[in-house]
């Protein structure tokens, strides 16, 4: 026991929120002060190349690691979203279709974002690429709806690719958030809709936690 709390003292977390998030749709129109991230998929796909017509959509956020020493083993890395109030995806449906976590590149900014760029930022849509999922676990009226995604359990390997972002010149890292849910025959209802970094309230923006031990 003493052993156990002496390595939970020596723990630590890094908390980070986006220096940049977007939404990825045709008809998204300000990114630097829209408030809500969105994310759906359509027939049973969770990413669609991007063009004007395109049915699903999918949202980008960036973390600067700049300020993050790895000078222990990652043991745990969670991205924590906060969707807003009125909910249209139920629990069980959450879980078929959760919330993915894909790795792409990190040269977009809100202020000079041009959906015709969306191609560079787009995910392969495979499976193997996917860095964790996060699903809601609970709606309870008056309280946060909470989607937490654990980046460790993904068959991408979250750690790796912090490493190398960390190790790089601009320690920036980029991820594409996706879903297989499809709002067709919910009047538009059924999709993720979560708080992006504009929110006005700290505890509602997206943030990436990072926890480290000792070798």
């Amino acid at each position: 026991m003493l052993t156990a709390l002496i390595l939970a003292s020596k723990l630590v977390t890094v908390t980070l929120e986006p220096t940049d998030d977007i939404w990825v749709y045709p008809h998204a129109s300000e990114q630097v002060e829209d408030t809500f991230l969105r994310v759906w998929g359509s027939d049973g796909q969770a990413v669609q190349e991007p063009d004007p017509g395109m049915s699903a959509s999918w949202s980008l956020v960036k973390f600067d690691l700049g300020e993050v020493k790895q000078d222990g083993k990652l043991t745990k890395a969670v991205l924590v979203l906060t969707h807003a109030p009125k909910v249209g995806v139920t629990v069980k449906e959450s879980a078929d279709a959760p919330i993915e976590a894909r790795a792409v590149e990190a040269g977009f900014t809100e202020r000079l974002w041009d959906f015709r760029e969306a191609e560079k930022f787009s995910p392969e849509g495979k499976a193997n690429e996917i860095l964790g999922t996060g699903a809601i676990q609970a709606v309870v009226e008056g309280k946060p709806t909470l989607i937490e995604v654990d980046l460790m359990k993904g068959p991408a390997p979250f750690a790796t690719l912090l490493k190398s972002k960390l190790g790089s010149t601009d320690k920036k890292l980029a991820m594409a958030l996706t879903s297989k849910i499809d709002p067709e025959g919910s009047n538009n209802a059924r999709i993720y809709k979560f708080y992006s970094r504009a929110a006005e309230k700290v505890e509602l923006r997206p943030k990436l936690m990072l926890t480290f031990s000792p070798e």
